[in-house]
């Protein structure tokens, strides 16, 4: 007796819905250099940037800092320097070993130089975070035609 086989075949299709434009963008700066420094006792703080419309937020770590007066921000034309002292060694453990580390020393980059209505800078001590805001620069520029 001959046998019938019959395949069955059948296509699913599904529509995706559009994504919502995102009004921010977010990235941590500097992730590829070392957390400990060469230098003993320094660590370089965690340091995320947010980009939202009209300003870009910089949120610093700065994790064993509870006062505002141990946190020293400097601006050098278009670097903006962070030193910042904690309130009591603290020991970061590693492969090797453990380093003690007394503070934090970050600098950022900065798109402009700011003038100083366009930047603040605010310290969170329930969450140990700097908050650095810094305003977009929303220049018209003439272009001629030739």
């Amino acid at each position: 007796m001959d046998e019938f086989f019959f395949y069955y075949y059948e296509e699913i299709s599904e529509i995706k819905k559009l994504r919502k434009r995102k009004d921010h963008l977010s990235h941590i700066a500097d992730e590829s250099e070392d957390f400990v420094s060469t230098k003993e006792g320094v660590a370089r703080p965690r340091i995320l940037e947010e980009h939202r419309p009209g300003e870009v937020i910089y949120y610093v770590e700065l994790i064993g800092v509870s006062d505002k007066r141990n946190i020293h921000v400097e601006l050098e034309g278009n670097t903006l320097k962070i030193n910042a002292s904690l309130d009591r060694p603290l020991k970061y453990p590693s492969i090797t070993g453990s380093t003690t580390f007394k503070q934090y020393v970050g600098q950022i980059e900065l798109p402009y130089i700011p003038e100083k209505n366009d930047i603040s800078v605010v310290f969170d001590k329930n969450r140990s975070i700097l908050i650095i805001r810094l305003r977009k620069k929303r220049r018209s520029i003439e272009i001629s035609i030739d």
